[in-house]
């Protein structure tokens, strides 16, 4: 069975974490946990000519790495194994990208 956890670093992520940490004997088998966070293009889309592509990659990965950690911090204190991944576009549609998990 394969888990996917929306994470957008809110409390409401912190909560989900931990009830699912805690209830995992629910399961059958021992379930695959994907932790996912999807940020919404910037709304400018001038903004990397602007300030330089490299200065928003790092905007989004820092944004994305921090609403990730919040899941990421309850699952290694229960010593639960996940995987965290994050892309950016279209919250509905959007599926991550190999290159963004760590």
């Amino acid at each position: 069975m394969r888990i996917l956890l929306a994470a957008d670093g809110s409390d409401y992520t912190k909560r989900a974490a931990s009830h699912l940490a805690k209830h995992l004997d629910w399961f059958a088998g021992k379930p695959e946990i994907h932790v996912l966070h999807v940020r919404p293009p910037l709304p400018y889309p001038g903004a990397a000519a602007f300030v330089g592509r490299n200065a928003v990659e790092d905007y989004e990965r820092d944004e994305a790495l921090a609403a990730l950690e919040i899941a990421g911090r309850v699952f290694e204190k229960a010593r639960v194994e996940h995987t965290s991944a994050w892309s950016v576009g279209d919250i509905a549609v959007a599926r991550p990208a190999p290159c963004r998990c760590w």
